[in-house]
């Protein structure tokens, strides 16, 4: 189980890394595969990812004490499954070997099943992530999502979401009962009591106190 602080020391590993980049974006091979040879081929590409130079001793953008905090200062919270996981572009320079300074990106397609907080979102999304913080998605999970908008593929238009932080997923478990991304805060423990229909019900009270004003949103604003 990791710490509070190897969390914090660990998750602004892909945010730092691509704002001290050259943003240099290049498209990975889309074609139709069946997803579960698709996810093998991703673990194998992340299994020694850590040792990637460069992305290490960084810091958590946000640290969220509360439930309520995190969905005031989220952008959007989705309900969803992801129905599709594959490479997407480079960011940085490189070839995106472990070798050199370059990231790939990965990108999950997400069904999205209810929006429970912000505006409205197309029925999927795409959502990129490393696999530098937390563990990639698979196809086939189902949970919630705390999400902003980044910003559009230059070539297809497609817009990427990104999670808000390592608390920002809960994934519904083997057991019926959610399981965060990062459980090293007590409130976070607390949550993974719930089941997926638990927790709606807890984002929906957190909801409330945003509204009320009771809450009030973190710095840095996101889109």
């Amino acid at each position: 189980m990791a710490t509070a602080e190897e969390w914090r020391t660990s998750r602004r590993v892909a945010i730092a890394a691509v704002l001290s980049l050259t943003l240099a974006a290049c498209g990975g091979d889309t074609g139709d595969r069946d997803s579960g040879e698709q996810d093998s081929r991703i673990d194998s590409e992340m299994a020694d990812v850590g040792n990637r130079p460069g992305v290490v001793h960084v810091k958590e953008v946000y640290d969220f004490e509360s439930l309520a905090q995190m969905v005031a200062t989220t952008p959007v919270v989705v309900e969803g499954t992801v129905v599709a996981m594959e490479p997407g572009r480079k960011i940085g320079t490189g070839d995106g070997s472990t070798d050199d300074g370059a990231i790939q990106m990965y990108q999950a397609t997400l069904q999205v099943s209810a929006v429970l907080h912000g505006p409205a979102v197309p029925e999927t999304i795409v959502v990129e992530e490393s696999g530098l913080v937390l563990p990639l998605l698979k196809s086939g999970d189902e949970g919630v999502f705390f999400v902003y908008a980044k910003e559009a593929d230059s070539a297809t238009g497609v817009v990427f979401y990104g999670a808000i932080n390592s608390e920002g997923r809960f994934l519904v478990g083997s057991d019926g009962f959610v399981e965060g991304g990062n459980d090293a805060d007590a409130w976070v423990q607390e949550l993974e009591s719930l089941t997926l229909e638990g927790l709606r019900v807890a984002i929906e009270e957190a909801e409330s106190q945003v509204r009320s004003g009771e809450i009030q949103p973190m710095g840095p604003s996101l889109p």
